[in-house]
């Protein structure tokens, strides 16, 4: 009944999704604030905020002072008239999150990535989380409007399926149909996308000051990628697959790389660069099993190069420099305001980032693009999921998303 609903009236016309969208993003906001920033005549707001309210998706949350008159009538998003989940898989941990309609993480579950972790074990793990997150909160099913999943790797969003899953996930298939999987648990609106575009819409969504161009990087250990906000919208780039910022160029004069060019930025900074690096240069670890090591998960890598000394530590912190060029090229490239650059390197080791921006800043001229490590830290991709599932549950098709 609920999807119903908020479908009917968000379906109604532009303006009255963007009436909704506006609220989910702010605290509270008053008709002359709403008027201000859509640019929307005060005849159609107050029919539309009336709708709204009639249906129970926006509330009048009190009142505020604008100087001179009275106070003013400030509304709200009624956050809990619905609920989204929003997961994240990596290489280092699954994330499954409940989110209210502002997207609000409420509570979340953790799995860390281990031998265990085969695909039907992480279907299983979803799903009993999803149903422990459901008893926690007195919620069912019937609660949930959508469920969105942001993924690593090579995917086929309009499939459902994450490409050479093996790759990540022990005893993974080579095409892992994730939301046929999760399909015969949950009647309703599920997507995939990747983990980098989840993330770039939560923070594009949440930006203190928003940027119209905005560039997410992910180191993420055995790989690179990105995602794309180009004047407010999501790109759908030959990136998607995170080939084409991998084996961007970088040196010509550089050792050569799988793909049979020289010099790739991945062959400066994957971890399996850092692994041979520190056997070739450092005697104490000439005997490290590279092998073994790129065979593990991204957390016990990390553990393993956490615990290398001093002369290693330099090895992995000379990596800052060519993704910092990387990182300039895409800016030159994509002309973007602002770019948001992380991973394990960076959450790990403490002055990565701040190594990597004074690169940045030293060499990129008169670019006028900002660097920075995000607001939303690891609920980036979660919230993302859920914005974008519930968008997608908003425009789809009845017989796409109602139970």
């Amino acid at each position: 009944m609920k999807k119903n609903i908020i479908k009917e009236q968000l379906n109604k016309s532009d303006e009255y999704f963007a009436v909704y969208d506006f609220l989910q993003r702010i605290e509270s906001a008053s008709k002359m604030e709403i008027m201000h920033e859509l640019n929307i005549k005060k005849t159609t707001l107050v029919r539309i905020l009336d709708s709204l309210e009639e249906a129970k998706l926006v509330y009048q949350s009190g009142k505020k002072l604008n100087g001179i008159g009275r106070p003013s009538i400030t509304y709200k998003v009624n956050k809990h008239f619905g609920y989204l989940i929003g997961v994240h898989i990596t290489r280092m941990r699954v994330m499954v999150t409940l989110l209210d309609l502002k997207f609000e993480e409420i509570n979340s579950k953790i799995s860390y990535m281990t031998s265990f972790h085969s695909p039907s074990f992480i279907i299983s793990f979803i799903q009993n989380s999803i149903d422990e997150l459901l008893v926690e909160n007195q919620l069912s099913k019937d609660d949930i409007f959508s469920i969105g999943i942001a993924a690593v790797g090579s995917l086929n969003k309009k499939e459902g399926l994450i490409y050479q899953s093996q790759s990540f996930i022990q005893g993974g298939e080579l095409n892992f149909r994730i939301v046929d999987e999760m399909k015969s648990y949950f009647n309703g609106t599920i997507i995939l996308d990747k983990g980098v575009n989840a993330s770039i819409t939560a923070e594009h969504y949440f930006a203190h000051k928003r940027s119209n161009n905005l560039l997410l990087i992910v180191s993420g250990g055995w790989g690179l990628d990105c995602g794309i906000i180009k004047d407010n919208q999501l790109l759908t780039t030959n990136l998607e697959d995170g080939k084409a910022i991998e084996h961007m160029v970088i040196n010509f004069e550089g050792k050569p790389c799988r793909c049979g060019k020289n010099g790739c930025l991945i062959t400066f900074t994957s971890f399996e660069y850092i692994l041979n690096k520190i056997k070739a240069e450092l005697p104490t670890y000439e005997s490290i099993n590279t092998k073994e090591i790129t065979n593990a998960t991204v957390t016990e890598a990390v553990n393993f190069l956490k615990s290398l000394n001093k002369s290693a530590t330099e090895i992995i912190m000379n990596t800052a420099k060519p993704l910092a060029i990387g990182a300039i090229n895409l800016s030159n490239i994509f002309k973007v305001d602002r770019i948001i650059i992380n991973g394990p390197l960076f959450e790990h080791f403490p002055n990565y980032f701040d190594l990597v921006t004074s690169y940045f800043e030293s060499i990129k001229g008169d670019i006028e693009t900002t660097i920075d490590n995000g607001e939303l830290g690891d609920y980036a991709s979660v919230k993302g999921a859920g914005i974008m599932s519930f968008q997608a549950f908003i425009h789809s098709s009845d017989s796409e998303s109602m139970d």
